[in-house]
């Protein structure tokens, strides 16, 4: 048992950076993030997967139409 706890002890350390990268791009992850920070969190994805959604849905109908007039 003792083996695991430095494992996960250097697996924490090595890996710092990369999770302090993480969370300062994904806010959700803070350890001070707070109810009114998520509700903003997801009024901006929303933004973002409405957008991405609607360019996604412009492309299958565009190519859609394309293999219909390939037949």
């Amino acid at each position: 048992m003792r083996h695991e706890s430095t494992l996960f002890q250097e697996l924490r350390q090595e890996t710092s950076d990369l999770h302090r990268e993480i969370e300062s791009v994904m806010p959700v992850l803070r350890k001070d993030f707070t109810v009114e920070d998520y509700h903003r969190h997801l009024e901006v994805m929303l933004g973002f997967y409405l957008s991405l959604e609607y360019e996604l849905s412009q492309m299958a109908t565009e190519l859609a139409d394309g293999l219909s007039m390939s037949k």
